[in-house]
């Protein structure tokens, strides 16, 4: 009985002296053009100077070339709470069939308002 071999294994030839066989060979090159998918990407918000930032998460990869992965991301943090500014968060990722998935989040701080007057009086 001829073993059949699985995807990735290596197959030498049968013995057709033996088997009494007529062997071909072909080819065959499996490509994947697939790119990989973060699960629950964290979009881009507004915060005032006061809110609390989110913390820096790590995302959950989805793909068909390398098993599932978890990709820690990378921050710039250009932002102060008194003057606002802003914080880029990125996250990337390739699979073994050379496949990559990028995704970036912006955190926009806003500075803090000016004061204003309640009810000031007028001038007399």
């Amino acid at each position: 009985m001829l073993d059949i071999p699985a995807i990735g294994e290596s197959y030498s030839a049968s013995d057709c002296e033996a088997n009494c066989c007529d062997e071909t060979s072909i080819t065959i090159d499996f490509e994947d053009d697939v790119d990989p998918e973060f699960d629950n990407p964290p979009t881009d918000i507004i915060l005032m100077c006061f809110d609390e930032v989110p913390p820096m998460l790590d995302l959950d990869v989805t793909d068909n070339c390398t098993p599932d992965a978890v990709v820690a991301g990378m921050e710039i943090d250009n932002s102060n709470m008194c003057d606002g500014g802003l914080i880029f968060r990125e996250w990337a990722f390739t699979d073994d069939c050379g496949n990559q998935v990028l995704h970036s989040q912006t955190i926009n701080v806003e500075a803090i308002p000016e004061p204003e007057y309640t009810g000031p009086p007028a001038d007399v």
